[in-house]
């Protein structure tokens, strides 16, 4: 798909007129869809392991790197997010896609990485201020894009899952996270 017909897609009649300028990167993310259906077909270790790379190579707010990623292997954690998302409230939608996409990665924020940077080239940041949540917030959703855009580029398809984060201290439990 060229980039003027990916504009008019994603845009409609407001798209920009502009001439296909040959942005092939552009182009992918004009094209760009949430999948929530998947083929069932394992993705390589090797791939993942690629795409992890990619993702914590991203740009970082502040240079901190406070990004995490934990690929959720282990059926048991993974059955304990799917029936979690089952029994969610009315306004949100069951999300069984977590207990069959072939791979489960959870972003995460590291917010005690600026404090530990702080206190190793003695310059103690409290970690309790919104410089340590915004920078860790950040640099997550960076790496969790640009794995997004890494994935797509691989002929992958994805879909972000932001309603972990309501339930932080159970997400914290089933990951056996601090």
């Amino acid at each position: 798909m060229d980039s003027m017909l990916a504009l008019h897609d994603r845009f409609g009649s407001a798209a920009p007129a502009l001439r296909d300028v040959g942005a092939p990167l552009a182009t992918a993310v004009l094209s760009r869809r949430t999948q929530r259906r998947y083929t069932g077909q394992p993705v390589p270790a090797a791939l993942v392991e690629l795409l992890c790379c990619a993702a914590l190579s991203a740009s970082s707010k502040s240079d901190f790197q406070q990004a995490g990623i934990i690929w959720v292997e282990d059926a048991a954690q993974r059955a304990a997010f799917e029936a979690w998302c089952a029994a969610l409230a009315a306004p949100f939608p069951a999300m069984p896609w977590i207990g069959y996409a072939p791979v489960f990665l959870v972003f995460a924020g590291d917010t005690r990485r600026l404090e530990r940077l702080g206190k190793l080239r003695g310059h103690p940041t409290g970690n309790k201020g919104l410089e340590g949540f915004f920078n860790a917030t950040v640099d997550a959703a960076l790496a969790l894009q640009t794995c997004i855009l890494a994935a797509e580029n691989a002929g992958l398809g994805t879909c972000p899952i932001s309603v972990l984060r309501n339930q932080a201290p159970l997400v914290a439990d089933v990951l056996g996270l601090p």
